[in-house]
């Protein structure tokens, strides 16, 4: 059995965001929006609440493995995105909106910035 470094005793806060959309034509993913943005995780073994603009949503996910070319953790949500922890970098990804066609994540979230708090 695979085990996670996330700490679900603690809760990351999330400073700043980069949205980027895939450009298919360059192979890589382009910076669409990014700025300081508060963005709070709240981590736990089978799901995670998110904290943004004052909503609060709660996502199942399930742990995956250990992604080495990202260098982090790698989770699936019940809706198909893919949450990676990126602990050297002290950042957050997350790939939305797969293309089955492609077989591409078609947006990247980036969370930087981070600080972590004990709940």
């Amino acid at each position: 059995t695979a085990f996670s470094q996330v700490n679900y005793n603690q809760i990351i806060t999330a400073k700043y965001a980069e949205i980027a959309e895939i450009d298919y034509l360059k192979d890589e993913y382009v910076i669409t929006s990014s700025g300081w943005e508060t963005v709070i995780i709240e981590p736990y073994e089978t799901h995670y609440i998110l904290h943004y603009k004052g909503e609060k949503s709660k996502i199942w996910w399930e742990y995956l493995n250990y992604d080495n070319d990202l260098e982090g953790d790698l989770y699936l949500t019940e809706d198909g995105r893919e949450v990676i922890f990126c602990y050297d970098d002290q950042r957050i990804l997350f790939y939305a909106n797969y293309n089955k066609k492609t077989d591409t994540y078609e947006q990247l979230i980036e969370l930087s910035r981070l600080e972590v708090e004990d709940k």
